[in-house]
């Protein structure tokens, strides 16, 4: 009786030490690297830089804005000026 009592906590620490651990030493200094690396990283968000065009066509002068981030224009067609 004393045996199988022995025998049965000998099988359970065998178990216990041969299941693979959660986390190596390895994995969590990984993992610490991957945190400290992420952190150190801002994200600054930029706008669009938007110019305005003018030009004078059919004695009008007119306006369109082109975005010089994208390089295409803002405005499908040309705007013409109210008379100041």
């Amino acid at each position: 009786m004393k045996y199988k009592k022995l025998l049965a906590i000998l099988l359970l620490g065998i178990m216990l030490f041969s299941l693979p651990s959660m986390a190596s030493a390895q994995e969590i200094t990984h993992s610490a690297a991957n945190q400290i690396s992420i952190s150190n990283v801002s994200i600054t968000p930029r706008s669009d830089v938007i110019v305005t065009k003018y030009r004078t066509y059919n004695n009008k002068k007119q306006y369109r804005r082109w975005n010089e981030t994208r390089n295409r224009w803002v405005d499908s067609y040309w705007i013409n000026l109210p008379n100041s």
